[in-house]
């Protein structure tokens, strides 16, 4: 575990040789096949693998890692990202994957894959591309209006009362 972490204190850890905010890898594991035991035994190589479903695992079968061109937060909820590849390959996000994120691939919406239990991602194919990742909270316009609707029946009230007391 030493050739992995540096022990700062007996509080902080130093993880060594970490991943960029976005990469892309070649091979997927299944989910659910491996424990944290099986990733210090096995052969696994986060550098050009990551874990997902099934089915993506079924198309994804060559090891190999690469830069992404640019990433960008635009604000708090938009990710761009650039990436040119010459093999179809899967952009791996190290953003939290919960409900409310969607993304697109040269302006069209595509899949979030929900990689390594945490993380996100997307199939890429090869050539240059284009991904936007954003984030709109879950029921976020229905909380709007309803901020709204409280909003405006506090104004009315208040503007009832005042000429309530206006007329007195």
């Amino acid at each position: 575990m030493t050739e992995y972490v540096n022990k700062i204190n007996p509080f902080l850890y130093q993880i060594k040789n970490y991943l960029p905010r976005a990469v892309v890898v070649g091979e997927i594991h299944r989910l659910g096949n491996w424990t944290l035991n099986d990733y210090m035994n096995r052969s696994f190589n986060s550098h050009t693998s990551a874990l997902g479903p099934e089915e993506i695992a079924a198309r994804h079968k060559v090891p190999y890692y690469q830069d992404v061109d640019k990433i960008e937060y635009d604000n708090l909820n938009c990710i761009r990202i650039e990436v040119t590849t010459s093999r179809p390959g899967v952009v791996v996000l190290s953003e939290a994957s919960y409900p409310g994120w969607h993304v697109t691939v040269n302006g069209k919406p595509s899949n979030i894959i929900r990689l390594n239990y945490l993380f996100q991602g997307v199939e890429v194919a090869s050539g240059r591309q284009q991904i936007q990742f954003e984030y709109q909270p879950p029921f976020f316009q229905l909380y709007l209006f309803i901020s709204f609707i409280t909003f405006l029946v506090i104004m009315l009230s208040f503007f009832f009362c005042h000429s309530l007391k206006r007329r007195r």
